[in-house]
């Protein structure tokens, strides 16, 4: 068992009992989870409605109730539960459908148990993230809503008015509509940007925030002029004291004597996005390496090729083998294996451009980086580069074989994979630790 998740529960539904016994023997044993099995649509909604579970396997075709009724119905009533959809009739069900009915991921039948085993773990993994984050957010609530309740108790004799501006845990401002300058500040504000408001009070609010929004809160607020209220939601926020924060900002006109202002309420929700980035890196991101993994590579390789042919510039596929890797699993153990995908990753993130390239774990002992605007042979330099450090570093007998390509305009994205692949199979019969450009 190399995973523990038993305080995981994992309901199990096909019609074939030997699939389930398989699957049931997985989980049970690899990851330590608690199993029920089910062997139609009825008697998984039966177990459903009688317990509490993290996971929901189904296979699609099933007696009774099955297929994109059941997975919608599942995730109506338990939406907490993540869907993973097995079936053996992949042509028959759009993947985009599945998900849109509520499933988390989807797999083809019959179900290689290490890919099972793989997306079990991912779902865990962003469950306990997002409970963690939730939990989080729930203490901060409750954090904020204590000093709220205090301060308003300690203020009770100030004017109402008054209490509703500064005693409030969201940040406030007052803007005049003409000039945008701000005529008052409250107490959240300044602790939430770390500024008194002596810096605050007659500045212009564009530049208490800068450049970098000055565009877009200059268009909102024009918008948000005609009906009143409005709401301009991720405004970034650079601060050199209190760093980088994400805000919903609420604007409201306020119609008073002897002018109207506009009350800006600030809400955080730096949090969020975290999560959801988090979340993001995880669907995306191989946790050994850092690099990105093979669901992202055909994204990406769609995009950069889509990129290459509207502005006419070069991109090159780079695969990565390495070389006797079972060889050094087998020696000197797994984590001499786990050392060395790390050094593979950490060569390849050193030796790329951040804003124009990307890094991929490919397979088991496969990578590759996929080079925007450059053409074969700066790959090849590339390559070479990774290759010789490689060399440099301790690795446990291993080497480098390395295939390079250059993708023509009538390519198809299978055709600059199978390219790639061919040079790396060139390296690789060659006799290894070598860079061959197809």
């Amino acid at each position: 068992m190399t995973e523990s998740y038993g305080n995981r529960r994992v309901l199990i539904a096909d019609d074939e009992p030997a699939a389930v016994d398989a699957l049931a023997q997985l989980v049970e044993e690899r990851l330590g989870c608690e199993v029920t099995r089910a062997n139609d649509g009825a008697s998984a909604l039966a177990a459903l409605s009688s317990g509490s579970f993290d996971v929901f396997v189904s296979d699609m075709v099933m007696p009774g109730r099955c297929g994109l009724e059941l997975i919608s119905e599942v995730n109506s009533r338990w939406p907490d539960v993540s869907i993973i959809v097995m079936t053996a009739y992949a042509e028959a069900f759009a993947y985009v459908e599945i998900i849109q009915a509520g499933a988390s991921d989807f797999i083809s039948k019959p179900c290689q148990l290490g890919e099972m085993h793989a997306k079990l773990v991912r779902v865990f993994k962003e469950r306990a993230l997002t409970e963690e984050l939730r939990r989080e957010r729930l203490q901060i609530q409750r954090d904020r809503e204590e000093i709220e309740a205090t301060r308003a108790a300690q203020n009770q004799a100030e004017k109402k008015y008054r209490s509703l501006f500064e005693l409030s845990m969201s940040g406030m401002l007052l803007v005049a509509p003409q000039g945008h300058v701000i005529r008052d500040v409250n107490q959240a504000f300044c602790e939430c940007f770390n500024v008194s408001s002596s810096q605050v009070v007659g500045a212009c609010l564009f530049d208490v925030f800068g450049s970098s929004e000055r565009t877009r809160l200059e268009e909102g607020l024009g918008m948000i002029a005609q009906t009143g209220r409005g709401t301009l939601a991720d405004i970034r926020v650079v601060s050199e004291t209190a760093g980088d924060a994400w805000f919903d900002i609420s604007v409201t006109y306020i119609h008073v004597e002897p002018e109207p202002v506009l009350l800006l309420t600030f809400k955080d929700v730096t949090v969020q996005r975290e999560m959801q980035q988090r979340l993001a890196d995880i669907a995306q991101k191989d946790g050994k390496t850092g690099l990105f993994n093979h669901r992202a590579f055909c994204t990406r390789l769609e995009g950069a090729m889509a990129r290459a042919r509207k502005t006419h510039q070069p991109v090159t596929l780079v695969f990565i083998d390495i070389d006797n890797f079972k060889h050094c699993n087998d020696t000197y153990g797994h984590p001499a294996g786990d050392e060395v995908l790390h050094l593979v990753g950490e060569l390849i993130l050193n030796n790329i451009r951040s804003e124009k390239d990307d890094g991929f774990r490919y397979g088991g002992d496969e990578f590759a980086i996929l080079l925007t605007g450059a053409d074969a042979e700066a790959g090849r330099h590339v390559a070479e580069r990774i290759r010789a450090q490689f060399s440099s570093a301790a690795r446990y007998e291993t080497s480098m074989s390395m295939g390079v390509a250059q993708m023509t305009e009538s390519m198809s994205g299978d055709a600059f994979v199978r390219a790639a692949d061919a040079a790396l199979y060139q390296a690789k019969s060659g006799g290894k630790n070598m860079v061959c450009v197809g």
